[in-house]
Order: C-alpha cells, then structure tokens, then sequence
C-alpha cells in the first residue's frame, strides 16, 4: 500500500478537479473517499502506468465518485404520506379583496409616466402574476446601470401617490404583503 502515498502528493490536483467541478465544501471528503475507493478496489498495476500515476484511470475514478455524490445530492426523498400530517391556512377573504385591489392599484398607475409605472411594477412584482416578492433596488440598478438614488427616489414618490390617491387601503395593503413574505 506504499503507493497510495504517491497517489496523495497529487491531492492539490484531484481537490482542483472537484473545484472545477464547482463543489467547495464536499471537495476533500470527495478525495478522501477516492483514496478509501483506490485502496479497496484499484491494484498497483492500475493506478501506474510504467512508473508513472496512471493520471487517466485516477480522473475516471474521482469522477464516477463525483457522480455518485451528485446523485445522491440531487435523489428527492420519497414520504410516507400517512406520516404527514397536512394543514391549509387559507383566508377567503384575503384573496380575493387583495387581488381587486392589486387591479385598483394598476389602474391608478396606468395614468403615471411611462419611467415611474415601469419601475414600480418592476419593483413590486404588482402586475407579474408568477412573482410574489420584491426586487431589491440594488438589483434593479445593477440590471438597469439607473442609479439607486434615481430608482430609491422615483419609488418613494410613487408610493407617496398612492398613499395619497388610495389612502388606509394602501398601507393595509402592504401590511398584508408583508406578513405573506414573512409566513
């Protein structure tokens, strides 16, 4: 077994193969398990190919390893669904007078400038039916190259228009948004 020492002088490359590979926390326990692999299964006479490592053969094995964690990483965990027990919170009310009311507010933006209306929609998500939260204003101007100022101002105020035009409504509104994203 004196040559898994020479199969371990080239740790730094088989950890980099994993990096690539793009696992960072798992990395060295993969290796590990690949030299516990080559001591139980590989020969001698595979691991060197006339007096030199048999780089080939240590890169297919690190990787079928690498597979093998990947597969088990990625399995979905099956449940016994009489083990389970369900619950729906679900309000009636709240679904449906949410939902006028996300048309009332895009009704009132309708008449705003086309900069304001698109920004606050992009930020709220009000008129994406597939998003539930919020774009930060930092995303938004990374993705835009518009300044955070720019988008923190320009939101301040059209949140100011509304609170205007909608009053007590809008800031249950938001009340209520808030408590979906924290549940």
């Amino acid at each position: 077994m004196e040559w898994i020492k020479k199969v371990q002088e080239k740790e730094a490359e088989f950890l980099k193969i994993i990096y690539k590979k793009g696992e960072y926390f798992y990395a060295k326990d993969i290796v590990q398990e690949f030299y516990i692999k080559l001591m139980k299964y590989a020969t001698e006479d595979k691991v060197f190919k006339n007096g030199e490592l048999n780089m080939g053969y240590l890169y297919y094995v690190l990787k079928n390893i690498f597979v093998n964690y990947q597969n088990e990483k990625n399995k979905i965990q099956k449940v016994n669904m009489d083990e389970v027990q369900l619950a729906v919170n679900y309000d009636y009310y709240e679904g449906d007078t949410s939902r006028e009311f996300e048309l009332q507010i895009k009704e009132h933006i309708s008449s705003w400038s086309y900069f304001d209306r698109e920004l606050f929609k992009l930020y709220t998500g009000i008129c994406d039916d597939y998003r539930t939260e919020s774009i930060s204003m930092r995303s938004i101007a990374d993705g835009t190259k518009i300044s955070t100022r720019t988008i923190f101002y320009t939101l301040k105020r059209c949140k100011d228009k509304l609170r205007a035009e909608l009053g007590d409504e809008y800031a249950d509104y938001i009340n209520k948004q808030k408590k979906k994203q924290i549940k």
